[in-house]
């Protein structure tokens, strides 16, 4: 519905929330390609990198390993194996903007993007995208329109700035933004 809508015009990435086997993943995978996906994300539970080896042979659509992987030292069987396309940290539980620079540099060495989780809080969010300005290997952030436009900004003074889809840092000291 959303392709038919909105044309291709609008990127659409599909999270799976690990809900599924592979069978289930492959049959869900091979039926978005005609849509020109983004990416599939966590469509499976994130303690198997061999399954998504092999929905990567199965399908076109890339993988996106996001935010249940922690640390550089779970990244890697996901990066070294082939696992998965996308590579997406929780800067927040996954150790911080230092870990998270080493999980881009990994990823980075494979030639993978980095896309950045998001749903933790307008903190971890600021944080995150001043870490994505800074790899060379930034996708995109993640975001959550109704978080952007509804509680985060009971936390914080300032609103990430989202502008055409594309999303800046004042020149403010810190983070940006202070706490409420």
């Amino acid at each position: 519905d959303i392709r038919r809508v909105v044309g291709d015009k609008m990127a659409i990435a599909i999270e799976g929330h690990a809900r599924w086997g592979l069978p289930a993943s492959v049959r869900i995978a091979r039926a978005l390609e005609p849509l020109d996906i983004m990416w599939l994300e966590e469509i499976m539970p994130p303690d198997n990198p061999e399954a998504y080896v092999r929905l990567k042979q199965a399908t076109k659509i890339p993988l996106c390993q996001s935010e249940r992987v922690f640390t550089r030292f779970g990244f890697r069987p996901w990066i070294e194996q082939h696992a998965a396309d996308i590579i997406m940290p929780d800067l927040s539980w996954g150790g911080g903007l230092t870990e998270g620079r080493k999980i881009a540099s990994l990823a980075d060495t494979y030639y993978l993007p980095v896309a950045c989780h998001d749903t933790i809080g307008p903190v971890a969010l600021w944080a995150a995208v001043h870490f994505m300005l800074h790899i060379p290997n930034a996708l995109i952030m993640e975001t959550v329109r109704g978080y952007l436009d509804g509680w985060y900004s009971d936390v914080v003074t300032d609103r990430i700035p989202v502008n055409e889809g594309h999303i800046s840092v004042p020149a403010k000291p810190g983070l940006g933004t202070k706490l409420r």
